[in-house]
């Protein structure tokens, strides 16, 4: 059987899966600390092989969603920094039609 810190770890790593998956960054700021003193205590406990096994797995899964989380957001941040320069580009929206984006001309105007 797992151990209290294990069961609490194992739930915490579903809220993060979960935060994740909404690209919750705030959220998954929030439950740093927690998780750090809950994989303390894990270090202290007499947790089992499957017990340990099944957090491994967890871990791994939501690793991949970070990666998967931090390449959306440089993929993002690459695009807004074309538009800044003045790279035209495109989206779609909710009914699947796409409409092109073009970056705003700023033109100097002068008084007299």
């Amino acid at each position: 059987m797992p151990s209290g810190s294990a069961r609490r770890l194992a739930r915490l790593m579903m809220r993060e899966r979960a935060m994740l998956l909404r690209a919750d960054i705030r959220g998954l700021g929030a439950i740093l600390p927690e998780k750090a003193r809950l994989i303390e205590q894990l270090a202290a406990d007499d947790v089992d092989e499957a017990g340990l096994r099944d957090l491994r797995r967890a871990a791994m899964r939501n690793d991949a969603l970070y990666e998967a989380v931090m390449a959306g957001i440089d993929s993002v941040r690459t695009r807004i920094e074309a538009l800044r320069q003045g790279v035209p580009g495109g989206t779609y929206g909710n009914r699947g039609q796409k409409t092109d984006i073009s970056p705003a001309i700023s033109r100097l105007h002068r008084r007299a």
